[in-house]
């Protein structure tokens, strides 16, 4: 029976000459002549992991020839994940060592994660704490975690959190004896991260982004209504917003990469029209973008429409025209068979409403200045055709 399930062999030869330097250095100093290494892997029953690995290395002028061997174990519990390692290095002229690593990983939640693990290298023991930090607003991050060997114990400490106009970052480190019976030093520190964005005539402060950034700002239409800004279509938790320090800052991803970034508003007046919700950007090596969310184009006009006889005015096709803008763009409307009407995507105005087969009847319908959102006029008696 064949026991190994995906199994993979690496091997690798690497030689170097006495006078190789790297970029950046004068004086080649090269410890090693050459340098082969070989790793086998493989899946085996019982979700057991298996790793064998070995290398030599062939020392330069003084330096030691040296010979590695590794073996590791590992194996799911299903509520943790268990992995335990012994490796052995051979020097000529110098004392052979054995090193043993064992751990323990233990996933608390889908971002909770606690570890525990020994290294006979100074006798080692570590264990630590961590939740992942989203790019979220008011979401944070936390790592914490003790380590002990045979000369000190070492206590850290790190906590993150995104608010809307700045990041936090708390650190404290710890340091005592093995015997925990004085403490060697410590130290606190604090980090407070904003940036301060332009585009064109808008500008922003928030959360630290990076030079591809897009500055979404609430027309004025929507006063008192927060806008919620995420680059994840349908995500419940907003990275950034708008609210009485202006306009929300989010990243705009990497350079030359399409991204999109969706807003979305918080109690939008009735009958608002505040678009698909998606902008797409194409940032440069450097790019800010200016994002306005809504417009005065964002009313809604709705009526009834009777003629003189008293009877609706149903099933009638037509469009809104703009008296006073010549660049407006009409807008379909039709009437239903009661006779009602509803015109979308209007700003303040006066316009006509042309209806019928050949256009010929005409209602004279406005939008008020400081108006918001569905504005009725009622029943209209459409008493003559033409305009």
């Amino acid at each position: 029976m064949w026991v190994f399930k995906n199994p993979q062999v690496n091997l690798s030869y690497l030689y170097t000459s006495e006078f190789f330097a790297s970029l950046g250095t004068l004086t080649p100093d090269q410890t090693l002549s050459s340098e082969v290494r070989g790793r086998f892997s493989t899946q085996l029953p019982y979700d057991f992991g298996l790793g064998v690995s070995a290398s030599y290395s062939d020392g330069r002028d003084i330096e030691p020839n040296e010979t590695r061997y590794g073996i590791s174990l590992s194996r799911n519990l299903g509520f943790a994940d268990l992995t335990a390692s012994n490796e052995r290095t051979e020097r000529n002229g110098v004392l052979n060592e054995n090193r043993f690593l064992i751990s323990l990983s233990m996933p608390l939640s889908e971002r909770e994660n606690a570890r525990a693990s020994f290294d006979s290298q100074n006798d080692l023991y570590q264990a630590e704490y961590s939740r992942f930090q989203r790019n979220e607003l008011d979401d944070y991050g936390v790592r914490a975690s003790l380590l002990r060997d045979n000369d000190r114990l070492t206590g850290t400490g790190e906590f993150a959190y995104n608010a809307n106009r700045f990041g936090l970052l708390l650190q404290h480190d710890a340091i005592a004896d093995n015997g925990m019976s004085r403490i060697q030093s410590q130290r606190s520190s604090y980090t407070v991260g904003t940036q301060l964005a332009f585009a064109g005539s808008d500008f922003a402060i928030g959360r630290p982004v990076g030079q591809r950034f897009a500055i979404v700002r609430a027309h004025e239409t929507l006063d008192g209504s927060p806008v919620g800004v995420t680059q994840n279509k349908g995500s419940k938790a907003r990275q950034a917003e708008t609210d009485f320090f202006g306009p929300a800052l989010v990243a705009a991803g990497g350079a030359y990469q399409p991204q999109s970034v969706f807003v979305d508003v918080e109690n939008l007046p009735v009958g608002y029209g505040a678009g698909t919700g998606q902008y797409d950007l194409f940032p440069g090596p450097a790019s800010g973008y200016a994002v306005v969310v809504g417009s005065d184009a964002s009313h809604v006009v709705m009526g009834n429409l009777i003629g003189a006889d008293g009877k609706p005015l149903s099933l009638l096709g037509g469009e809104v025209r703009a008296k006073e803008n010549p660049d407006f763009k009409p807008v379909l409307v039709f009437t239903n068979s009661g006779g009602r009407f509803f015109a979308e995507g209007l700003a303040p105005g006066r316009y006509d409403m042309v209806l019928g087969p050949t256009l010929d009847i005409v209602v004279p319908i406005e939008v008020p200045e400081g108006s918001t959102g569905v504005i009725d006029v009622g029943t209209i008696t459409v008493n003559n055709k033409g305009s």
